[in-house]
This record gives C-alpha cells, sequence and structure tokens, in this order.
C-alpha cells in the first residue's frame, strides 16, 4: 500500500509554503503540451532555476531518478525544474497543461539533495513506494523572457471546503495541519477552469516571477 511521501510535501511546501497538494495530477498525459520557450536558466527572488526536459536534464543522465511516472511518453512531455535553496539542491517535475484560456503546471518532487553531506546518503530519491503529492500553479507569459507563475492558494481552498462551499475529494491531515487534495485528474481540470480568474484563488500575493538569464 502506497503512503504520501513527507519530502513529497515538505519540497512544495519550502517552494512555496501557502500552496495547495494534490494526490493526482492536473496534467494528464492526454494533454499535456510542451513550449520550446521554457527551456533555459531563470531568475526569480528565490534565485536561479533551471527548467529542461526531463529526458535532457543532468540529473536523467546521472541516472539518479527512474521513471517515477511509470509512463516514458509521459515523461518525454515533463520538465525537470531545478533549484537551490539554503544549500539544498531541489529537483521537481513539470508538466503543463491548456484548460480553457489558462495554461497551467502541476509540480512534483524527483530529487532532494544536501551538498554540505560527503556521506553517500546526502539526500532523498523519490522512491515508487510512496506516492508522490503534486501542487498546482498558473502560468502566464508576460513575453518570451518572462513568466508569471501563480501558486493555488491552500488556506482559500480549505476555507471553502471546510464552509461546504467547494466539494472536492479531499483528506485532513491533522498531524500536520494539511489539507490533501485527492479528487481525480478530471475534476482538478474542471475546478482550476472555474476558478481561474478568481484572484482568491490565483493571486500576485502568492506568486513567483522568473525572467530568462542572459
Amino acid at each position: 500500500m502506497k503512503t504520501i511521501s513527507l519530502f513529497a510535501i515538505a519540497a512544495i511546501i519550502i517552494f512555496l509554503p501557502s500552496c495547495i497538494t494534490t494526490l493526482q495530477p492536473l496534467a494528464t498525459e492526454d494533454r499535456m503540451i510542451t513550449d520550446s520557450r521554457l527551456t533555459g536558466t531563470w531568475n526569480s527572488a528565490e534565485g536561479e532555476m533551471r527548467i529542461e526536459p526531463v529526458l535532457l536534464s543532468r540529473t536523467y543522465r546521472q541516472a539518479k531518478i527512474t521513471d517515477a511516472g511509470g509512463d516514458s511518453a509521459r515523461m518525454s512531455r515533463t520538465y525537470m525544474l531545478s533549484y537551490e535553496k539554503n544549500g539544498i539542491h531541489y529537483n521537481m517535475f513539470a508538466s503543463f497543461i491548456q484548460v480553457g484560456e489558462h495554461l497551467f503546471m502541476d509540480l512534483r518532487p524527483a530529487i532532494i539533495a544536501d551538498a554540505q553531506r560527503e556521506d553517500d546518503n546526502n539526500g532523498y530519491d523519490f522512491n515508487p513506494d510512496y506516492m508522490p503529492g503534486y501542487t498546482i500553479a498558473k502560468v502566464e507569459w508576460k513575453n518570451d523572457r518572462q513568466l508569471a507563475v501563480q501558486f493555488a492558494d491552500g488556506a482559500f481552498v480549505r476555507r471553502q471546503l471546510e464552509s461546504g462551499h467547494l466539494r472536492l475529494k479531499h483528506e485532513l491531515d491533522d498531524l500536520f495541519g494539511t489539507c490533501i487534495i485527492s479528487a481525480s485528474s478530471e475534476e482538478l481540470q474542471k475546478f482550476v477552469e472555474k476558478y481561474a480568474a478568481d484572484e482568491r484563488l490565483f493571486s500576485n500575493r502568492n506568486s513567483v516571477t522568473l525572467t530568462r538569464k542572459g
């Protein structure tokens, strides 16, 4: 029986603390898209980030990850997003999907590594025995050199669920005080399409701006 990886949740929380975590991906294989403009090095307030196709990424070439999705076709349309924060190296899978008039991304962890540790056990790899957590963001091209990434506001989603104004399958984690969305990919796609223009869910307060380097 698979369990939710705490690393999967932690990696998302470190990237942006107020987002939501889902058990199913928003971007399904039949609707995943690619865009050559995504590949490159990007600057943000969080530091430098690298986006590249998974199969062409350094992480993949060094054979430190497996086909976590269990499907090479899906991996061929997935990107690796890599960045460093407080001496920790994070590598995350990023998949993109067009829903209505808007572009969305979901993220899930691949590898986390502590460069300050020199032993062989210096990080955590994605383990298929654990169920990965995903987070959702709306992506908007400002121009070919700048991306605005607005993460779904987890606090808003939880309030809507608790008040009964929103019906999405979910589980509450009392230990960590988190809300895990267990709805299907199809339900998630309908959810983001309905709320895509709602600033309570996607706002500049919960966003990261990426500017292409060089």
